[in-house]
């Protein structure tokens, strides 16, 4: 986790606007706000040193890790922002539309076979999830 940025911002332009500096005569019922960044790092699949390309099920199991770290990420920041009022519950709602539409050229490139797998693989998960926001 760090500090991506820090700024003045008028309330109906959060997160995306900024107010004039302190020091220019911020507008009033300028607030600060605060960027954080979390992430993680994780090293690919590289040639060999043959020069040999990594193989597809390596590739694949790096695209699956990094997906598993994303959204361990996710998760987490959207459990932490329901702590917050109807502001947390808001930014959570964007960040899950946000996301979704992220992640979705991913899904596209799969077949209705492998949907359906994921979908009933991913069941279990959500009910589970759903159960402990109850």
């Amino acid at each position: 986790m760090r500090v991506v940025r820090t700024y003045l911002v008028l309330p109906e332009e959060f997160p995306g606007g900024r107010g004039a500096p302190p020091d220019e005569g911020a507008a009033p019922g300028a607030f600060w706000a605060v960027e954080l960044g979390a992430g993680t790092a994780w090293c690919a699949p590289s040639p060999e040193d043959a020069g040999n390309p990594p193989t597809g099920a390596q590739l694949e199991r790096s695209a699956g890790e990094l997906a598993d770290g994303a959204g361990r990420i996710r998760r987490t920041v959207l459990c932490e922002l329901q702590r917050l009022p109807a502001i947390g519950r808001e930014i959570k709602e964007r960040i899950e539309a946000l996301t979704d539409k992220l992640a979705a050229p991913a899904y596209h490139v799969l077949t209705a076979d492998d949907l359906d797998e994921l979908i009933a693989g991913l069941e279990p998960i959500a009910t589970a999830a759903q159960e402990g926001d109850d």
